[in-house]
């Protein structure tokens, strides 16, 4: 066991490490995207992001999901299974785009935008296939080489088509630039997953049963997430969209860092999960919850700083929304770790349903709040979706799973620190060097936590 963690550790050093080389490439475009691309092209572009995140939730089925447990399960026979997902999401697609084509004609839908949706989709459905294989498996080499080919190629091309094409809008460069990688990576993709095993249909049973249910966690959490975009342009404008989106990828820092300590922490939880070992799960999830805590602090602490250096002017009167937006993450990475309990439990309608109330609930508030209050109420009915998701769950792993995984004291506690932390913040949010203090001593209040107290309170 020891030398399997020990393994773990070192190939998640490696998700952690890739994963900012790459991600601070992607984050640090758009200082040069909020440049050269108008509000209104920046917003629509992350509008269309929306409705591409939806297609692919719907698209997916789940399959990738599934990858994580089916690894345990069908040990011999697991690149079949991932070919098998493969040939049945093409399938899928083939019927999409035939209905999609249907619907264009029907309505006058513009079929170049539905081509676009569909192929991204698709590309997005194989290449989660492929990522999830690299996870589960430890291959952190090839993981961060598909994850280079996934974001650095759209951002080159679609800075080059809006500096040097000029035939279009912005908008319409930039979506060519994110669609076209796309299919290349699309190709790469399916040879490698067929190139390994062969399509079989008797596990589509097994990944149905287990994939379908998070259809509508992933479709709600896309919901939750974006529908703050659709509701901000409908009432306030697509210049408040790009504003907000602006502000929305600085706070998406913490993204980056929930997704390389994600790729850590699946294999360990898994490990422990599967042998039983709901302790130790509970003792390391003390000091994965303290690691995030202090990412956070630093990346709200800094929130103004960074949107002064990575956005355009025009974008920066949205800086306020950085503690909001900060928070939301923190409540979404803790409703995360909470949420693998009940899908390693066979209880995934549970995480599904915990998704559905978080996006009903935001887009209730938002259709409340936005109007009355403009689109700066959009961070903080995220923030306060994401705290309710967080609750819930939290409810399922005690009165149904009944694993005893994790300290609910410990999660509260959390939860109140980071609260008054964001209160802090937002009060001395003119005055650097008070922000700078108050990070400074609330890091090491929860590092002195963990070391006094952190491991001793996860062992009970």
């Amino acid at each position: 066991m020891k030398k399997d963690e020990k393994q773990v550790l070192v190939s998640g050093s490696w998700y952690i490490v890739g994963n900012f080389l790459i991600k601070a490439v992607t984050f640090l475009s758009v200082s040069v995207f909020t440049r050269i691309m108008t509000v209104e092209d920046y917003g629509l572009y992350y509008t269309y992001l929306v409705y591409e995140s939806m297609l692919t939730a719907i698209m997916g089925l789940g399959f990738a999901k599934t990858i994580s447990v089916a690894k345990f399960r069908f040990t011999d026979t697991f690149h079949d299974y991932v070919a098998s997902l493969a040939g049945y999401q093409t399938v899928l697609a083939v019927v999409f785009g035939i209905a999609g084509v249907i619907v264009c004609q029907v309505t006058g839908m513009t079929a170049g935008m539905f081509a676009a949706v569909w192929i991204a989709s698709y590309g997005n459905c194989i290449f989660q296939l492929v990522e999830q294989r690299f996870i589960i498996e430890n291959r952190y080499v090839r993981y961060i080489a598909m994850t280079f080919l996934n974001n650095i190629p759209q951002i080159i091309l679609s800075i080059l088509l809006i500096l040097f094409w000029k035939k279009q809008s912005t908008y319409v460069e930039r979506l060519i630039g994110h669609v076209v990688p796309l299919i290349v990576l699309l190709v790469v993709c399916l040879i490698y997953i067929l190139k390994k095993g062969r399509v079989h249909r008797q596990y589509l049973h097994y990944s149905l049963k287990l994939g379908i249910p998070t259809i509508f966690t992933a479709l709600s959490a896309t919901v939750l997430t974006q529908s703050d975009r659709v509701l901000i342009g409908y009432f306030a404008g697509e210049d408040k969209v790009g504003i907000y989106s602006g502000v929305g990828t600085v706070g998406s820092i913490l993204y980056i860092v929930m997704l390389s300590l994600q790729n850590v922490w699946i294999r360990i939880f898994m490990t422990h999960f599967a042998a039983g070992q709901y302790q130790e799960i509970r003792k390391k999830m003390v000091g994965y919850v303290c690691l995030f805590m202090v990412a956070v602090f630093g990346i709200m602490g800094a929130g103004r700083e960074l949107c002064l250096i990575f956005l355009a002017k025009e974008y920066r009167v949205g800086d306020i929304l950085i503690v909001p937006l900060c928070l939301s993450w923190f409540f979404n990475f803790l409703g995360c770790i909470l949420s693998e309990i009940e899908y390693a439990a066979g209880k995934a309608m549970y995480r599904a349903a915990g998704m559905v109330l978080g996006a009903v609930i935001n887009i209730g508030t938002n259709l409340l709040f936005i109007p009355a209050f403009g689109y700066e109420a959009a961070a903080y009915t995220t923030a306060f979706s994401y705290l309710s998701v967080m609750v819930f769950f939290l409810l399922v792993e005690r009165r149904v799973c009944r694993t005893n995984a994790y300290s609910v004291s410990f999660l509260g506690m959390s939860v109140l620190v980071m609260l008054s932390f964001s209160v802090l913040i937002q009060c001395f949010l003119d005055h650097i060097w008070m922000r700078a203090l108050i990070v400074i001593l609330y890091s090491l209040g929860v590092v002195g936590f963990y070391l006094c107290i952190g491991r001793k309170h996860g062992q009970k």
